[in-house]
C-alpha cells in the first residue's frame, strides 16, 4: 500500500510541476511581449523627441535668418518648443 501512495504522490507532484512549467512559460511569453511592446513604445517616444528636437533646430535656423522685428516672436516660439521638449524628455525618463 505504501508504494501506491508514494507513486500517487509522485504523479501528483509531477502534474503540478507540469502546470507550473506551463505557467512559467506563459510568464516568459508575457515578459517577451512586454519587452517588445516596451521597445516599440520606446521607439515611438524617441521618434517624438527627435521630431521635437528637429523642430527646435528649424526654429533656431529661422531665428538666425530673421530680422530684428521678428526676433521676439521667434524667440518666444523657441522658448515654448524648448520647454515642451524638456518636459517630454523628463516624461520619457520617468516611463523608462
Amino acid at each position: 500500500m505504501e508504494e501506491k501512495k508514494k507513486e500517487a504522490y509522485k504523479r501528483k507532484i509531477e502534474a503540478q510541476l507540469d502546470v507550473w512549467k506551463m505557467e512559467t512559460e506563459k510568464l516568459k511569453a508575457k515578459a517577451r511581449k512586454a519587452k517588445a511592446d516596451g521597445e516599440i513604445k520606446f521607439s515611438k517616444e524617441i521618434e517624438t523627441l527627435e521630431a521635437k528636437r528637429n523642430d527646435l533646430r528649424a526654429r533656431l535656423k529661422k531665428l538666425e535668418a530673421s530680422g530684428k522685428d521678428a526676433w521676439g516672436d521667434i524667440k518666444a516660439g523657441i522658448d515654448r518648443a524648448g520647454k515642451e521638449l524638456r518636459e517630454s524628455i523628463d516624461k520619457a525618463k520617468e516611463k523608462f
